[in-house]
This record gives structure tokens, sequence and C-alpha cells, in this order.
């Protein structure tokens, strides 16, 4: 087994241009990112290299991410027959939705335990870009997502917390139990 990735997936189409929800899998990659954590590497993929991204995700310790459950693993059906949700994963919006009972803890938790608002794009902002043919920028998104996201789960395995600010502005300390099979 390789390593505990941090993961981000864009899309080259929006839910609108695939006619919603229902068409996940019709979405495409533009760019996907792996950070390595052990390693304290990026790697990017495209469309192209989706063969090699499944290898890379089969082959991981541990998976972490947003909108694995309800989004990436559904658009990525599209590319593999595996089943990617028997793989070990962290869906950051599944894991505090249930331990916070928010709607949307992430804006919380990147502020409360990393210091920054995190910015997070709608579903047409990336296709737009790729439609323009503007990849670069999604590759920058996409890695920064990923550093973004190595950082709440270095934070949470070194501390077993993370730290979220609720909507009124208060700080409170939310125990992690990430302890990621070695």
């Amino acid at each position: 087994m390789n390593n505990i990735i941090s993961f981000d997936l864009q899309t080259k189409k929006s839910f609108e241009d695939v006619g919603g929800k229902k068409a996940i899998h019709k979405m495409g990659i533009s760019v996907a990112s792996l950070f390595y954590y052990e390693r304290y590497q990026i790697k990017q993929f495209l469309e192209q290299d989706s063969e090699s991204l499944i290898f890379e995700l089969k082959n991981s310790r541990y998976i972490f991410g947003i909108g694995l459950h309800k989004f990436i693993f559904k658009l990525l059906k599209a590319y593999s027959d595996y089943d990617l949700y028997s793989l070990p994963r962290i869906d950051l919006i599944e894991y505090f939705k249930r331990k916070l009972r928010v709607k949307n803890p992430l804006e919380g938790l990147f502020l409360g335990t990393l210091g920054f608002k995190k910015k997070f794009y709608n579903e047409t902002y990336c296709p737009k870009l790729f439609k323009s043919g503007n990849i670069n920028e999604i590759r920058k998104i996409s890695k920064k997502n990923v550093k973004d996201l190595h950082g709440l789960l270095h934070f949470g395995l070194k501390h077993n917390f993370v730290y979220f600010i609720d909507p009124k502005g208060l700080r409170w300390k939310i125990p992690v139990n990430w302890h990621l099979e070695k």
C-alpha cells in the first residue's frame, strides 16, 4: 500500500450540462489531484490518466476528501468497475455532518483549524474554465484544494482534534478519530 492521500477532483461539465445529479457519471474529469501524506508530494491527473488515478486510489492506505460518497466515487464509476466504496476513506462532509449536525461544516472547519476562509467554487466554475481551455487555472485550484485538505488532515492526525467556528463565531474543539491504519 502506498500512502494516505488527500483527494480532489474537478469536472469538465456541470450538473446542468449533463442533465442533473442523476448523470454525475457524465461530468468527466478535468483535473484530479492527490496529495501523498508521507511523501509530501502532489500528483495531478487528467481524464486520459484515469486508469492511473484509479490504480493510485486502489493502492492507497486511506483516502481523505470532500464529497467522496455522493459525488466523486459516482463520477469515477464511468472510468472503472472497481468498487471504490470498499476503500478505506474519510469523507469530510459526511464525517462532520454527523458529528456537528450542521448542513455544511467545511467553512467553519477550515477557518477554525487552519485560520483561513476556504474558497469553495460553485459546480459551474471549473467546467466554465475547462470549456474556455483554462486547464492551468483548474490545476491551481485542485492543487490548492489538496494542500488545504492535507493541512486539515495533518492537524487532526497530530492533535486528535480540529477546530470548528460556528455561525455565531464561537470556536469549538472537535475530537477526531482518524487513527488511520499504517
